[in-house]
């Protein structure tokens, strides 16, 4: 399974991180629906690593969840479609093109027909990063029938989130909300600080809240979400895009999570 976190706010950064657990899951067309379903749940991979967000082009992040080869696949072709230079729009195009010149192909070489883009969640794709312009955005597909390339250019100075997340049905339900920072709005946290001082901040909130994330939905679906995951960030430098990664480790976020239910099992005794 997977878990992809994309945030980015105003002009400042872009962020994404990805946990590295694959699984092995089956997918059957069945003729009498037209559509291709699941063969049973998918089944953890103990000891493979999967690399799910690479940096696509100077100003762009991509992420992508579902079939891992289908995945795969998406990522190295798109490589194909982009330029280095490419902001979010142009890798948007690009995507879009992608997409259709790969159903058209797979329809007409399938013996069924029909392309594993049309079969629901089969694969997303997300795209995190900055417009030329220096301002922020999304751009998100996911597979079904009739799905096209979705774009969300972000607000300036705007917080904006996103998660590709694994098939489980309580992290998938609150998922969401883990990202919801409505302290980044206080602007009491920013008195008396320095301009440099506040985006230091800003940035240190939003990346320790993406690893609390990692580390909740790592808890709760132990071996579908990796304890370890790859920070992907791209920073606005005065115009220049700046690309760092990095490894992190979500396992500590464990601790935190049974001292809270030891204190609430305690306080209800």
């Amino acid at each position: 399974m997977t878990l992809v976190l994309g945030t980015n706010i105003g002009s400042m950064f872009a962020i994404m991180t990805s946990d590295t657990a694959r699984c092995r899951a089956f997918r059957m067309f069945n003729h009498e629906t037209g559509e291709w379903e699941k063969l049973g749940e998918p089944t953890p991979l103990p000891g493979v690593r999967d690399i799910k967000s690479y940096k696509l082009s100077e100003k762009v992040l991509v992420g992508t969840a579902g079939d891992s080869d289908l995945s795969d696949r998406i990522v190295s072709e798109l490589m194909f479609y982009v330029n280095v230079g490419y902001d979010l729009a142009e890798c948007k195009d690009a995507l879009a093109k992608l997409i259709a010149d790969t159903r058209i192909r797979e329809r007409e070489t399938s013996e069924t027909g029909t392309s594993l883009l049309d079969s629901q969640d089969s694969v997303a794709v997300f795209l995190n990063g900055f417009y030329h312009g220096g301002e922020t955005g999304f751009v998100i597909f996911t597979a079904g029938k009739g799905e096209e390339v979705n774009e969300f250019k972000n607000e300036p100075g705007h917080y904006q989130h996103h998660m590709l997340t694994p098939g489980s049905g309580y992290f998938e339900d609150v998922g969401q909300s883990l990202l919801d920072l409505p302290e980044l709005y206080d602007e009491s946290r920013y008195e008396g600080l320095t301009a440099q001082e506040e985006y230091n901040l800003t940035y240190e909130t939003i990346r320790k809240q993406m690893w609390m994330t990692h580390g909740i939905a790592s808890f709760s679906n132990p071996g579908e979400v990796s304890t370890d995951f790859v920070y992907h960030i791209l920073i606005n430098d005065g115009g220049e895009i700046k690309h760092i990664t990095e490894e992190a480790e979500s396992a500590p976020v464990h601790d935190i999570i049974l001292a809270k239910h030891a204190e609430q099992k305690a306080t209800k005794e």
